[in-house]
Order: C-alpha cells, then structure tokens, then sequence
C-alpha cells in the first residue's frame, strides 16, 4: 500500500500527458488496492473515477470500467454522484 500515492500522482501526470492507456493501468490498480483497503472512500471513488475517463479517452474497452466507477461513486456518495464529480469531463 506504500506505492498507492505516488501510483495516484503517476496516473494524474500520465493523463495529464494524454497518455490515457499508461494511465489506465495505474488507475485500476490503485482503485483495486484502495477498494480493498479503504473500500467505497473518497480514495476509492477518485481511482474508479479517473479509470474511467482514462478508459474512455483511451477508446479502450471502457464500458465495464464506467459502470465500476458509477457503482462505486453510488456506494460512496449517493445516487446521481457520478454524474455531478465527472460527466462534465467526458
């Protein structure tokens, strides 16, 4: 879990250089090891968040990935949180 913050930083610079495949890969790796750690917390539903707008910009597989994140962003937030924290992003 000592490498789950500066993986977080990683995606953020790697989507920020539109490297959205790279960035994916981190992504769903930290959303994975905080959803085992700190299940449905505001950490949680930054990774699934942010995996899924790599995924997309990624034109990867991404329909999986979204429902994960709006499922976890539902868990952790409320109904329609998804919605107001990312679709503008899309």
């Amino acid at each position: 879990s000592f490498w789950v913050a500066p993986a977080f930083e990683l995606a953020f610079g790697l989507q920020e250089s539109q490297r959205y495949e790279e960035a994916l890969k981190y992504w769903l790796a930290v959303r994975d090891v905080t959803g085992e750690l700190m299940p449905l917390s505001p950490s949680h539903s930054a990774a699934a968040t942010e995996a899924a707008l790599s995924a997309v910009a990624a034109g990867v597989q991404w329909e999986k990935v979204l429902q994960e994140s709006v499922a976890i962003c539902f868990g952790t937030y409320g109904a329609g949180s998804w919605t107001r924290l990312a679709a503008g992003r899309l």
